[in-house]
């Protein structure tokens, strides 16, 4: 067995060859099959950070978020009731009338008086508090 070969080898080289040829071949796929599953970690790695990145982001967000939902709350409470506008407006038009009252035993129209223009601006003030109030309520519901 130890005779050279037309090509100049013995046959146990060529076995030998064989053997190592086979085998190198084998590591070589078994270092891809390697370097492939360390890619796969390497990404399943960064995914993790990226993930972990976008957890602390949530959590800053909730932080910054809930006092401003607690201030959302106190002024939708606050708007709940704003009974407070209508008895300004009583208030106002009691004071009218009890002017009105003062002037006509005087003789004077209460159109004449100069506090009048007031209280017809006073109207589209109480117009203008009602549309706040209706656009603020509006507000608050679209953020939920």
């Amino acid at each position: 067995m130890n005779k050279p070969t037309p090509l100049g080898k013995t046959y146990e080289q060529y076995e030998k060859e064989v053997k190592e040829y086979n085998l190198s071949k084998v590591e070589k796929v078994e270092l891809s099959v390697v370097s492939d599953l360390e890619d796969a970690i390497e990404k399943l790695s960064n995914l993790r950070d990226s993930a972990y990145g976008l957890n602390k982001d949530v959590l800053t967000l909730q932080q910054n978020i809930k006092p401003l939902l607690k201030e959302k709350k106190e002024y939708t409470e606050g708007l709940k009731d704003n009974s407070f506008v209508a008895k300004a407006e009583e208030n106002i038009k009691k004071a009218f009338n009890s002017l009105s009252q003062q002037a006509a035993e005087l003789g004077v129209a209460p159109s004449k008086l100069p506090v009048y223009k007031k209280y017809e601006a006073s109207k589209n003030l109480l117009k203008e508090i009602d549309g706040f109030y209706k656009d603020a309520k509006s507000i608050l519901s679209k953020l939920d």
